[in-house]
């Protein structure tokens, strides 16, 4: 049970076409009906950003945004080969469909210099006013120094294109590397979607409520669906209620990624 009653919204959920996602069994099926069924009585979910993910759920353009979501939803598109061979016709393609942003998930590319095709994207997005997302879970280990490189180029490329980006998962053990180094970026987001639960006993938590103290707003909650579901997260948000105060909360919970997204191509 959570201790207080409060507004959420989250940074990162996937709803699928069909509702399958990967030969998954828990949270299945990926679909908003099942998602409300697991959040507590105690939080009100005020909106979402819905993530599309290529090649699961019968994912389409099209069909991922026609799926029925949240009233106060955003959609990003996942990031298709078709994307990365022609990033500007695609991209504009994404723009007329409705879409906020995209994402990038280099894993599902294999592609271990991502930061190539990031760039490309980054200018796309840049003409376009669409939000650049990337996947920055390599493992559950500290970054290669390969990846750690990738990513930073990727990151870079955003400030110098003054190019709004989300890190999904905030850089996972390596975020306080990170956060150290593009904290102060207003243009860099760090959602902390999956990290929060998978890192919790390895100091992520710890980091991320000490940020939240000083104020940050450019950190926000996602629960990464179906990965987790919400009510997974209940002794986390507790531990978070219970070391940061109410203003500082609610920022993290809900405002600082609305604040974030709602400037950019919202609906």
């Amino acid at each position: 049970m959570l201790a207080k009653k409060f507004e959420l919204f989250d940074l990162n959920v996937h709803f699928t076409v069909d509702g399958s996602f990967k030969d998954y069994r828990r949270n299945i099926p990926a679909t908003i009906s099942n998602y409300m069924l697991n959040v507590p009585k105690e939080i009100e979910v005020c909106g979402a950003l819905e993530v599309g993910i290529p090649s699961i759920g019968n994912y389409s353009h099209v069909e991922f945004m026609n799926l029925n979501g949240f009233t106060n939803s955003r959609k990003f598109s996942g990031v298709t080969y078709d994307t990365v061979k022609n990033p500007g016709k695609e991209c504009q393609k994404l723009k007329v469909l409705g879409y906020l942003g995209l994402k990038y998930h280099p894993r599902s590319f294999q592609d271990n210099f991502f930061s190539r095709a990031s760039k490309s994207l980054i200018r796309a997005c840049g003409d376009l006013d669409l939000i650049y997302g990337i996947c920055t879970y390599e493992s559950d280990c500290l970054y290669s120094s390969r990846f750690n490189y990738e990513l930073r180029e990727t990151i870079d490329c955003a400030i110098l294109n003054n190019l709004k980006i989300i890190l999904f998962h905030g850089g996972g053990q390596n975020f306080d590397e990170f956060y150290s180094i593009y904290g102060k970026q207003c243009n860099v987001f760090f959602d902390c979607s999956f990290s929060l639960l998978r890192f919790k006993r390895k100091d992520f938590l710890a980091k991320v409520i000490e940020v939240l103290n000083n104020g940050a707003e450019n950190i926000g909650f996602g629960s990464d669906y179906p990965d987790y579901c919400i009510k997974d997260y209940q002794d986390t948000l507790n531990d978070i209620i219970e070391n940061v105060n109410l203003k500082n909360f609610k920022k993290f919970i809900s405002d600082n990624s609305l604040s974030f997204i709602g400037g950019a191509g919202a609906k």
